[in-house]
C-alpha cells in the first residue's frame, strides 16, 4: 500500500480525508466492512493479497455530508487556472454517451504523485472518440462546453487585434475554422488489450458490445478508460498553416496559394500574411462549401470553394459581396498588365544586343511574368491587401518602361 499512502499524503485529501472516509460506506454495512478488514488482515499476514490491490469508490461516499455533498448544486466550475469550465451535474445524472458515469470516471484513483485527481485524458476519450478529423472535428457537446472564448483581443500587429468573442458569441463560427489539428489519435480499443484482464472465450466474444462493456466496466466498475482505449490528445496550435494541417496533403498543388496567404512575395524580404492569416483562419474558415468537380468522374472528387456565404458566417451582413469584388479587381489588374508585358516583350525584342536599356527591361519582364504567375496559381484574394499593393507596383512600373 505504501505507493497509495504517499500518493494520498500529497494530496489535496490528506487534510480532510483518512483512507476509510473514502473507502468505507459512508453509513451502515459495519458488519459487512469488518469482515472485510478481517480478510485483508489475513491475507496481509499470510502474504496472499494481490501485489496491486483495487479499490473502487462509491459516489456515496464522495457525496457524503462534509465532504462533497454540494458538489451538484454548484453549476459550473472552472479548472486548470480558469482554462477549462466543468459541470458535474450533467455528468453524474445524466446519462454520457449512453452510460451512467460515476466520480471516479473522471478523477482517477491513483496517478503518479496524486490521488482521485482529474485524468483530462479521460475527458478526451469521451469527447473526441469517433469524431472524424479536419473540418469536421467537432467535439461531443462542442468548443464551448469546455472553453470559455479569450477574454483579452489578440494582437496581430500593425495596430490590427482579432477578439474571439466577437466571432464565436455573436456570429457562431466554430472554433475549428482556425483551430485544425487540435486532436490527435482516435481512442481505439484493441482486442488485445482484453487479454490482460480476461482469458475465458466467453468474455472475449463480448468484444465490441459496447453497451455491455461499458456497462460492466464504467457504471458498475472503475476501469480506468486508458486500460481500454488508446489515448487521444487534445492541444490548441496557434499557427495557421503550420506542418500537418492543409498543406500536409495539399502541398504540391497549392504551394502558391499557401505562399500567398503567408504572404511571402517573390522578392520581398519580410513576409506580410494576410489579416486572416495573422488571426489564426485556416483554410476551411473560409472555404466551407462542398461541390462536386466532375459529375463524370469516376471517384467524384469534392472540392471545397469560397463563395459570398462563406465572407458573411464570420463578418455578417454586408460582407457578402467582398469575395467577389476582389476577384473582380485581381482579374481587371491583370488584365490592365498582360498587354503592358506583351509591349515590354515587343520593345525588347526590338532593341539591338548591347543597349544599356536591355539588362533593365529584362529584368523587368523577368519580375512582371513571375507575379503574373504567383498571381494566377496563389490567386489574389488570399491576400488582398498585398496583392493589391504589388499590383499598382508592377503596374506603374511596366508603364514607365514603355
Amino acid at each position: 500500500m505504501e505507493p497509495y499512502y504517499q500518493a494520498w499524503a500529497t494530496s489535496s485529501h490528506r487534510k480532510y480525508a483518512t483512507c476509510v472516509t473514502c473507502h468505507y460506506p459512508p453509513s451502515g454495512g459495519v458488519i459487512s466492512t469488518k469482515m472485510r478488514a478481517m480478510s485483508q488482515l489475513v491475507q496481509y499476514i499470510t502474504r496472499t493479497y494481490h501485489p496491486r490491490p483495487k479499490a473502487e469508490v462509491e459516489d456515496t461516499n464522495c457525496l457524503q455530508k462534509g465532504c462533497h455533498e454540494t458538489r451538484l448544486l454548484q453549476g459550473k466550475i472552472t479548472m486548470r487556472g480558469g482554462e477549462i469550465q466543468f459541470d458535474h451535474t450533467p455528468h453524474l445524472k445524466q446519462l454520457r454517451r449512453g452510460m451512467q458515469l460515476r466520480c471516479t470516471s473522471c478523477h482517477s484513483q491513483i496517478m503518479v504523485g496524486t490521488h482521485i485527481e482529474v485524468t483530462l485524458t479521460s475527458c478526451y476519450d469521451c469527447h473526441f472518440k469517433g469524431h472524424t478529423p479536419g473540418r469536421n472535428q467537432l467535439p461531443l457537446a462542442g468548443c464551448l462546453s469546455c472553453h470559455k472564448p479569450p477574454s483579452t483581443p489578440k494582437d496581430l500587429g500593425e495596430g490590427l487585434t482579432f477578439n474571439h468573442a466577437d466571432y464565436i458569441n455573436r456570429e457562431g463560427v466554430q472554433c475549428i475554422f482556425c483551430h485544425v489539428d487540435s486532436v490527435s489519435g482516435d481512442g481505439a480499443a484493441p482486442k488485445e488489450r482484453c487479454f490482460s484482464c480476461h482469458n475465458t472465450p466467453e468474455r472475449l466474444a463480448r468484444y465490441g458490445d459496447t453497451a455491455f462493456i461499458h456497462l460492466n466496466h464504467v457504471t458498475n466498475h472503475k476501469i480506468e478508460c486508458q486500460a481500454c482505449h488508446l489515448g487521444i490528445e487534445h492541444k490548441i496550435h496557434v499557427e495557421p498553416l503550420s506542418e500537418g494541417t492543409c498543406n500536409r496533403c495539399h502541398e504540391p498543388s497549392h504551394q502558391a496559394v499557401l505562399d500567398m496567404y503567408q504572404g511571402r512575395w517573390p522578392g520581398l524580404d519580410k513576409p506580410q500574411p494576410a489579416t486572416m492569416g495573422r488571426a489564426g483562419v485556416n483554410c476551411i474558415g473560409c472555404h466551407q462549401h462542398e461541390v462536386q468537380a466532375d459529375p463524370d468522374h469516376l471517384f467524384a472528387p469534392i472540392n471545397w470553394i469560397t463563395d459570398a456565404k462563406s465572407c458573411a458566417v464570420c463578418h455578417g451582413e454586408g460582407f457578402d459581396d467582398y469575395i467577389q469584388t476582389w476577384k473582380k479587381d485581381m482579374n481587371d489588374s491583370l488584365a490592365r498588365i498582360e498587354p503592358l508585358i506583351a509591349s515590354l516583350k515587343t520593345k525588347i525584342n526590338s532593341l539591338p544586343p548591347g543597349d544599356p536599356k536591355l539588362a533593365t527591361l529584362q529584368a523587368l519582364l523577368k519580375r512582371a511574368e513571375t507575379e503574373k504567375a504567383f498571381l494566377k496559381y496563389g490567386h489574389g484574394v488570399h491576400n488582398y491587401d498585398l496583392a493589391s499593393a504589388k499590383l499598382v507596383e508592377l503596374e506603374k512600373a511596366l508603364k514607365e518602361a514603355q
